[in-house]
């Protein structure tokens, strides 16, 4: 009966291991997968280059003809003042949220930024009969933002690939100063309307951590003309009939461009 026993321990001893080993084993639990869905925001920092902003004037009234008509006969008084461009620095930041199906994320952003970017242009010419002309004209962005959809495909879960494209805007300021430095006949001006277009761009946002994320990204902008009227300084009564300045220069603001180039940080909320 001894024997049994003990015989019995030693199997139930041996066994058990065996046993044991012939089960399945569950794997451990893997790490999930990072997440680009939810809603974010952030700052961003980097250069805005203006091209081809220009200005261009033409007689309001007949007075303003009448002072420009001996000028613009003689083939030397311009009222197009070339093409100018200008790039700074620009900061601010943006707000957005993604959807995101698979390896696909998509999505819609939104952005502002102040920029310092002054764009100006010279002409000066010798009339005949006149003098020395000169005309100035600037003009300057004080503010630029969009509103965009982005479309992008995950190279790994972390590092995102992605175009976007929508409308945008510029805050701007334009001034213009022209006339004969040997005479009192002058005008000048300056208006700071807004101005809209369209946006396409491209960039690569990487994910690190649980909630933060870095980006590069490249935006062209392509920016509506606008129009203003300048009213004339007193020209020595050529322009001021009973003494009240009259004479009007309408400026118009050709489209031109915005190149942005800029480094973002974004921190998902949820």
């Amino acid at each position: 009966m001894t024997k049994l026993l003990i015989g019995a321990s030693l199997l139930a001893l041996i066994g058990t291991p065996i046993l044991a080993a012939d089960m399945p084993v569950k794997a451990p639990p893997s790490a999930s997968a990072y997440s680009w869905e939810g809603l974010y925001v952030g700052g961003n920092v980097g250069w805005l280059g203006i091209e081809g902003a220009s200005l261009a004037g033409t007689p309001a009234d007949s007075d303003t003809l009448a002072l420009l008509g001996p000028c613009s006969a003689a083939g030397a008084c311009p009222t197009s003042f070339g093409s100018a461009n200008a790039n700074s620095v620009t900061g601010g930041g943006q707000f957005g949220f993604n959807w995101q199906i698979r390896n696909w994320v998509a999505g819609l952003e939104a952005d502002a930024q102040a920029s310092s970017a002054n764009a100006s242009s010279t002409v000066n010419v010798n009339v005949a009969g006149f003098g020395p002309y000169s005309a100035t004209q600037s003009i300057k962005e004080t503010g630029f933002g969009t509103v965009r959809g982005r479309v992008g495909m995950l190279v790994t879960p972390t590092f995102l690939a992605y175009v976007t494209g929508g409308l945008a805007w510029a805050s701007t300021n334009q001034s213009l100063t022209a006339g004969f430095s040997t005479l009192s006949q002058t005008y000048s001006g300056s208006a700071g309307p807004g101005v809209y277009g369209g946006t396409v761009g491209a960039g690569l946002e990487w994910a690190f951590g649980d909630k933060w994320s870095v980006a590069g990204e490249y935006l062209y902008a392509r920016l509506g003309a606008t129009s203003l009227a300048l009213q004339t300084a007193p020209l020595g009564g050529g322009c001021s009939p009973g003494g009240v300045p009259s004479c009007q220069l309408n400026v118009s603001q050709s489209e031109f461009s915005n190149n942005v180039v800029r480094l973002k940080i974004n921190y998902k909320i949820f």
